[in-house]
């Protein structure tokens, strides 16, 4: 399994890196700070799954909607520091697989890696 993680903060990408790692430590994890750096990876590799830290709700909605189009499988879990309606309701428009309030623990990222939209072929 391939699991893309974003997070613009060094910090909170490490600790996301960390927690997903620890539900899927087979997986192959890869970290970004940019959103090109996502794209053009997703762009020459399939990855199964997208965790995306939303820092500037527009930003990461749109951004989202270029790693669908660049994939349409790919599974995307918003992770969110807070429960802002309206950024969920948009995020299940656009179909995402799931979404995250901190604070959460590995145990909520098995869950979520669980319960795809679109299974990947190991979710270990």
């Amino acid at each position: 399994m391939r699991i893309i993680v974003y997070a613009r903060d060094w910090f909170e990408l490490w600790r996301l890196k960390r927690k997903v790692h620890k539900a899927a430590p087979r997986a192959e994890i890869k970290s970004f700070r940019t959103h090109a750096g996502a794209l053009s990876y997703t762009s020459v590799s399939t990855a199964d799954a997208a965790f995306i830290e939303t820092a500037e709700h527009a930003k990461e909605e749109i951004f989202a909607g270029q790693l669908q189009r660049i994939n349409p499988r790919i599974n995307i879990i918003f992770v969110s520091a807070e429960a802002d309606g309206y950024f969920m309701a948009n995020a299940f428009k656009m179909f995402a697989s799931g979404y995250l309030i901190k604070p959460f623990g590995a145990r909520d990222v098995a869950g979520e890696l669980q319960n795809l939209r679109y299974p990947a072929p190991d979710t270990s």
